[in-house]
């Protein structure tokens, strides 16, 4: 009688645990706005809630004076809210967001004063749950002028902010700012060396006391574009390291260079996770691609291989702000970008979003691509606590649209996938599905909008069977398959690539 009584209780106890987390929803929010927007930061709240922070003027070629803090926030409910911030008569934007312990809301951005509207001091903003500004102060770099923040991370209850400024000599230089929970400035460091304008930090990230920085374009003579600048948490720098390249001079082909859009996550103690866009090209025969690369490296560089992700024939960037890779696990590696970049103010093409998983090895698991009705650029990335994805990205439709974009947030689930939602998609999504999987006899793979070509091959890249499939359901035959692990990939006539992973018993 105690046991059953015991189990009562405990299904009880779940029950009302279950109803007290946040809803694991998953949708997609497009924010229509006749002024131009853009996001420069994303952060899942602890209520479920998912928020967004930049700004937005009055079109994409607006003066400056008019651009203004910008607020987005999708509730769990699927209730949304925005917000606008003017502080007196300066042009802001906010590029960084932080949850307190206590649910406030910790901002970074830019500060842009009149009448010349340069950007001369740094914005932090302290807002209250309801989104109410609770205090703000400027942080003024002396001598200084065109403060560009690239980067905002958060290190043992310490904010560092890197960017970049111009000094009264003319020259620009790269910056750090050590700032405590209060806001109060500990230390900064602008270093001698002058940089060009192109000169940015990427990304950065902690391990050990140090601080590991991607200066993309940074000031060594060599052929890499980016390096890795290392400090110490008091702001010294340590030294560099080239990151990876890998010049064939006898054909003339570049098969390994870094690029911008780079995001690093440590993996083990002394190995991490790179995210970024990979150039390549040969003179010789005229080929050209870009994608979005992973690697696993260590502080040594040494090359390593990559292994690329996006369509064919197409230009493809990983997000372009923040998160080109995150994880909760390493088993579960997600990364995020554009298929179709078109290198302009205002796109003409069509144009997806990508959410893709790989494991621990970088095998692809699967690929999701959104949009393709209008022109899509992702700008930052992030892990859901559930292993899920959220997206900030952008849309733009050149037919309907003047000079400017909108703001769209996605959360995908752990497949990639939006679920429960009674709406229709405000996008469409470009879907595979493959089950049983493991895989016996049969496969059953579901095209969700057009027909494709159907290429399996194993994990040493031979090709194993290759079929014509159509929209809706298909039934493959692998019995003739040897046991192992195997890679689904269909094209689309536009060129368009889906990806599964399955397992063959």
């Amino acid at each position: 009688m105690y046991g059953y009584v015991k189990k009562i209780l405990t299904l009880w106890v779940l029950c009302i645990v279950s109803l007290c987390l946040p809803a694991q929803t998953s949708f997609n929010v497009l924010f229509k706005n006749p002024a131009h927007e853009g996001i420069g930061d994303i952060c899942e709240l602890t209520d479920g809630s998912v928020i967004g922070v930049g700004g937005l003027k009055s079109t994409f070629f607006g003066a400056m004076p008019s651009q203004r803090g910008k607020i987005w926030k999708v509730f769990p409910t699927g209730d949304t809210i925005t917000r606008v911030y003017s502080f007196a008569d300066t042009a802001t934007y906010f590029g960084y967001v932080d949850e307190k312990p206590n649910g406030k809301l910790t901002l970074f951005g830019s500060f842009v004063t009149p009448p010349n509207f340069i950007s001369d001091r740094i914005l932090c903003v302290v807002l209250k749950q309801n989104l109410d500004v609770e205090s703000y102060k400027t942080i003024v770099l002396h001598n200084c002028t065109q403060i560009s923040v690239h980067q905002v991370k958060k290190y043992c209850n310490e904010y560092y902010v890197l960017g970049s400024v111009t000094q009264d000599d003319g020259y620009s230089r790269n910056f750090i700012l050590k700032i405590n929970d209060n806001l109060d400035t500990i230390s900064s460091a602008i270093y001698p060396t002058p940089v060009s304008s192109m000169c940015t930090y990427d990304d950065c990230t902690f391990k050990d006391g140090r601080i590991y920085t991607y200066l993309l374009r940074s000031p060594t003579n060599n052929i890499s574009l980016g390096d890795m600048y290392v400090y110490d948490t008091n702001l010294n720098f340590l030294y560099y390291k080239n990151y990876p390249f890998k010049f064939n001079y006898a054909t003339g082909c570049m098969e390994v260079q870094y690029d911008h859009g780079l995001t690093a996550k440590w993996i083990t103690d002394s190995t991490f996770i790179v995210g970024c866009n990979h150039d390549r090209h040969c003179a010789s025969t005229g080929y050209q691609e870009r994608d979005v690369g992973l690697s696993e490296l260590d502080t040594t560089m040494a090359v390593k291989p990559v292994h690329y992700f996006g369509g064919v024939d197409t230009v493809d960037y990983a997000s372009y702000t923040n998160g080109s890779i995150d994880f909760n696990s390493p088993d579960s590696i997600l990364f995020a970008g554009t298929k179709n970049i078109i290198i302009d103010f205002l796109p003409h093409q069509n144009s997806y979003i990508m959410a893709g998983m790989t494991d621990r090895q970088l095998q692809p698991r699967f690929i999701q691509y959104y949009g393709g009705d209008a022109y899509y650029a992702t700008e930052v990335m992030k892990c859901s606590r559930d292993g899920g994805f959220i997206i900030a990205a952008f849309r733009y439709d050149y037919l309907t649209q003047n000079s400017e974009y909108d703001v769209l947030l996605l959360k995908l689930n752990p497949q990639g996938l939006i679920t429960n939602t009674a709406e229709p998609h405000k996008i469409p999504h470009n879907g595979i599905s493959l089950y049983p999987n493991p895989a016996n006899d049969r496969l059953i793979l579901v095209l969700e909008a057009q027909q494709g070509e159907l290429i399996i091959y194993d994990m040493m890249g031979n090709t194993t069977i290759v079929k014509h499939v159509e929209a809706g359901y298909n039934y493959i035959d692998v019995n003739k398959l040897i046991p192992g692990n195997y890679i689904c990939e269909v094209i689309t006539p536009d060129k368009l690539k889906l990806v599964k992973q399955f397992q063959k018993l």
